[in-house]
């Protein structure tokens, strides 16, 4: 038991590292490029957010990509793939907090704008069914959870094959779905794989 305390407590100095890390390169950023270099800031903030979710400091990770988002916007319009990753990554945070229409409609909205981009089928397309699927659940809308669970699975297993790292949590996610659906022989199965 001491040596997991000891782990969590070097993962906790990790993470509080890196945040002040992120901080310091974000100010930096700001004092030497001012306005001239906005995308860079903006990526400065991502990695503030990314540094701030790890350590469930949510609301500030929020402020942090929603803040990336408004400059990417200003920046480039409302269509780009970098949009949809900032909008994925704040549907991600807002699931996090139990904002589950606003990270559907943050998540929806990632989809739309990736998939006219770049086409359908994309890996980072796959984290966006899998936090659209979640949020669905959340609001007990089981039947299009199934579908963006079976999306994420597709779009992952046609990108890294069967053994990557999301496969056990988007098959526990559709385990769950299936489940509340009734469909408990479908649901063991994609819970025993």
């Amino acid at each position: 038991l001491r040596y997991q305390a000891d782990i969590r407590g070097d993962q906790s100095t990790l993470r509080s590292n890196a945040e002040r890390a992120a901080r310091a390169g974000l100010a930096i950023r700001r004092k030497l490029l001012g306005d001239d270099d906005m995308d860079d800031t903006a990526w400065a903030l991502v990695t503030l957010s990314l540094a701030l979710e790890r350590q469930e400091k949510h609301s500030a990770a929020e402020a942090a990509i929603r803040e990336a988002y408004d400059i990417r916007v200003r920046l480039h319009g409302e269509r780009h793939p970098f949009i949809a990753i900032d909008l994925k990554f704040l549907g991600y945070i807002l699931l996090k907090q139990g904002k589950y229409k606003e990270a559907e409609h943050k998540c929806r909205t990632a989809l739309q704008i990736s998939e006219h981009m770049e086409g359908k089928g994309k890996l980072q397309q796959a984290d966006a069914h899998y936090f659209l699927a979640q949020a669905l659940l959340k609001q007990a809308d089981f039947v299009e959870a199934e579908l963006h669970c079976r999306e994420a699975l597709a779009i992952s297993k046609q990108e890294m094959g069967d053994n990557h790292l999301d496969r056990p949590a988007l098959l526990t996610t559709l385990a769950l779905v299936l489940a509340a659906q009734g469909k408990l022989p479908e649901a063991r199965q994609c819970a025993e794989q």
